[in-house]
């Protein structure tokens, strides 16, 4: 069981992929002065999770929850 396991992280897990062999390793760094022109902030809003309880599955599982 334990060797399986290992086996499915060593071929599932990006973190144990062989350096050089993800698309991300292959793309070129950019200048350091292109990157501060290219950053744009962005505002985090915490309330975007709510819109989840839209969905009437969630919604009825949350409901369920004791609120103590």
């Amino acid at each position: 069981m334990q060797l399986a396991l290992a086996i499915m992280l060593l071929l599932f897990f990006p973190e144990t992929s062989h350096p050089g062999k993800r698309g991300i390793d292959k793309l070129q760094p950019a200048p350091a002065s292109s990157l501060w022109r290219s950053w744009k902030p962005f505002l985090i809003n915490p309330l975007r999770p709510l819109s989840l309880l839209r969905s009437p599955n969630i919604l009825a599982v949350v409901s369920r929850i004791p609120m103590s």
